[in-house]
């Protein structure tokens, strides 16, 4: 059984959604502090044809509270801006439902808005997910992160962890052995899609991929990627 442990993002990239494809059980680590400037509240789409940052605004952010006490505010003018950019993509209508109903959300819990956003688009690409918070779960919240991780991982019954590729140099496979848990890191794989520009932009926020593809696409799509 394969468990990955990341913060909750809003609509984040493909590698995101291939990670969860990859794994039996995924936790979104919820209660450490907050990151500013990262990609919790924000993230990209294409404007005009260029890059440009999206950001949810959050209320009294700081980096010395955990995500769970941080909430969006009310302000969903970001709708407006995908609406304006994307309603002529071949899959607008589907899309922007999903969008729609995460950004309007009652529960204004930056958790809570960023886990709808994950499991909205699991089920609407049709793949199975098991999802969990990390501040629902009993584990060491005193020890090292990867300790805490090891803990999480073997609480959920699992002996293997799976971090994205970016924490390759943060964590030691030969520590996590020693704890008899197999740490793999994930690699994402990018499909190029029509996205009505002349060349193709990576690393853009799921909104993309879901504007621009079937189901189908989708669910190949966040199939793809690999555990090394």
């Amino acid at each position: 059984m394969k468990i990955a442990v990341v913060q909750p993002y809003l609509f984040p990239y493909i590698g995101y959604y291939q990670l969860i494809a990859s794994c039996d059980k995924f936790v979104l680590f919820d209660d450490v502090n907050y990151i500013k400037r990262g990609f919790i509240n924000r993230n990209n789409i294409l404007v005009g044809g260029k890059v440009k940052m999206f950001s949810a605004p959050v209320l009294s952010v700081s980096q010395n509270k955990m995500i769970l006490d941080h909430s969006y505010a009310d302000d969903n003018r970001i709708l407006k801006t995908i609406w304006h950019e994307y309603h002529k993509r071949p899959y607008f209508t589907e899309a922007y439902e999903l969008i729609e109903k995460v950004f309007r959300s009652k529960n204004r819990s930056v958790v809570e808005i960023n886990r709808l956003s994950i499991e909205i688009v699991m089920e609407y690409a049709g793949i199975p997910l098991s999802l969990y918070k990390s501040s629902d779960l009993a584990y060491d919240r005193g020890v090292s992160a990867s300790d805490k991780l090891i803990d999480i991982v073997k609480g959920l019954g699992a002996r293997s962890y799976v971090n994205p590729e970016g924490g390759r140099d943060l964590y030691s496979k030969e520590y996590f052995k020693l704890k008899e848990v197999e740490l793999h890191f994930f690699k994402p794989e990018f499909e190029e899609y029509d996205q009505g520009t002349p060349s193709f932009v990576k690393n853009l926020s799921v909104i993309d991929i879901l504007m621009n593809n079937d189901v189908e696409k989708i669910r190949s799509m966040f199939y793809k990627g690999a555990i090394v």
